[in-house]
């Protein structure tokens, strides 16, 4: 690898790439009569190596606190999700939603929402699916609002 011995006899060798590293083999015949070009020595690989893509989502409220029975919009923001992203909402821990980036509904004082994200890329992501951070809605109970005539 790099000019540089690597492996031990064998006819296979693994090791994790660098991009741009070279690999060549060399060859020695154990014929010892009437042999020519020993040892032999391989074509030469250049390894082209692709960065891993770590996949997360985050989510944000469209208000937070609200007053009850006020529906509140999340939004979710992937990184790395590819074109095409599979969402699935939570709410307490309970799925809900459908597989979109937004989700809307009237929430009652402390639900829990979070997404988890699945990443439409197929290679070399990580961490996939990928979890938001929790969002904690805080509803405001409603004041009524009365008054005595005189």
């Amino acid at each position: 690898v790099n000019g540089i011995n690597a492996g031990s006899n064998s006819s296979t060798f693994s090791y994790i790439p660098a991009n741009g590293d070279q690999v060549m083999a060399h060859c020695q015949s154990s014929i010892v009569n009437c042999i020519t070009g020993n040892p032999a020595v391989s074509n030469t690989i250049v390894m082209t190596t692709t960065p891993l893509l770590p996949v997360s989502v985050s989510i944000s409220a469209s208000a937070n606190p609200v007053c009850t029975g006020t529906p509140v919009t999340f939004m979710a923001t992937p990184v790395n999700g590819g074109s095409n992203p599979v969402f699935q909402w939570m709410v307490n821990g309970i799925n809900t939603g459908s597989n979109s980036p937004t989700f809307s509904y009237i929430p009652v004082n402390g639900d829990q929402i979070i997404v988890h994200c699945q990443s439409s890329i197929v290679n070399c992501v990580t961490n996939n699916p990928a979890i938001s951070n929790p969002v904690s809605v805080t509803v405001i109970p409603s004041a009524e609002v009365s008054f005595t005539a005189c």
